[in-house]
């Protein structure tokens, strides 16, 4: 029974790391979206530009709102995979015990 416990603990601690480390390995650089991107940007400028010559003087007087923070997706995971790690390690121990 406490190797079958070792095992299972073993396999979750392996899945979390997989499952936090996954989406940082993923990332790739993509050209294609990277050129789509740096044209959205220029175009985006150009009708900034033309939109400011045809605003009136007093909405240039409006500020604009502050960026939200949020809290980033590889924070989420990391505190779910600590929430395994954690919850497996007190199974095992409970295993272990009787």
């Amino acid at each position: 029974m406490r190797r079958m416990m070792l095992v299972l603990m073993i396999v979750a601690v392996v899945v979390a790391t997989a499952t936090a480390a996954g989406p940082a390995m993923a990332q790739t650089e993509d050209k294609a979206a990277a050129r789509a991107a740096k044209k959205a940007d220029r175009q985006a400028a150009r009708a900034a530009k033309k939109a400011q010559k045809a605003a009136p003087a007093d909405a240039s007087a409006k500020k604009a709102l502050p960026a939200t923070g949020g809290i980033p997706a590889g924070t989420v995971a990391l505190l779910g995979t600590g929430a395994l790690i954690v919850g497996g390690g007190l199974v095992v121990r409970r295993a272990v015990r009787r």
